[in-house]
């Protein structure tokens, strides 16, 4: 358990680490600049990461599950919204200087501000579609875990059951019995076979 949980954390790391580097890997031979990168690439995906892990760690155990959708519905809208907000708030009062050099760079190829909008929604909604599949995923296989587990359990204990009604020195003491009953009491004798049935 200790080794697949340090695996996961590993691998999440590892993802994490891939995506914020990946500016750089699509850009090789390009000249990066670092508040570009900051500002296009690091900030989103930081809010991605906050997505994803409040949801998979808070809010799909407390929510989803329970089946208390309209909440879960109603605190993710309102989390994107405020990511989109924030988004466009510090691009615009920390980073003016790249706005300023791309609108002097292009001649209105920009797409327009709703469809900006309606990619970044999409880019936050990825994380969160991730960590219920994620989620959901792991709940089921620890379900039917759990239910193989109680079938085996049943099994067995149907199985131990059978054994020691089948032991050998069970079988001769009721035989000892019923032969002692038989000069006693026949009828209790007769009766008494009732256990082998």
């Amino acid at each position: 358990m200790y080794k697949n949980k340090n695996i996961t954390i590993f691998l999440h790391l590892l993802v994490w680490l891939t995506l914020f580097s990946l500016p750089y890997l699509l850009s090789y031979s390009q000249d990066q600049e670092l508040d570009r990168v900051k500002a296009h690439f690091w900030i989103p995906l930081f809010f991605s990461a906050i997505i994803f892990y409040f949801n998979y760690f808070v809010l799909i155990d407390r929510f989803l599950f329970p089946k208390k959708t309209l909440f879960f519905i109603v605190i993710n809208i309102a989390l994107i919204g405020l990511f989109l907000f924030l988004k466009e708030y510090i691009e615009d009062n920390y980073f003016q200087d790249i706005l300023k050099k791309r609108l002097a760079n292009t001649e209105r190829t920009e797409p327009p501000f709703k469809m900006a909008m309606y990619i970044q929604l999409l880019s936050y909604l990825a994380p969160l579609f991730f960590s219920v599949a994620l989620k959901s995923t792991k709940r089921w296989a620890k379900t039917e875990a759990e239910r193989k587990e109680a079938a085996n359990f049943k099994l067995k204990s149907e199985l131990q059951h059978l054994h020691y009604q089948l032991q050998p020195h069970f079988f001769f003491n009721s035989l000892n019995n019923i032969y002692s009953l038989v000069d006693i009491s026949p009828d209790q004798a007769k009766s008494s076979d009732s256990q082998f049935k």
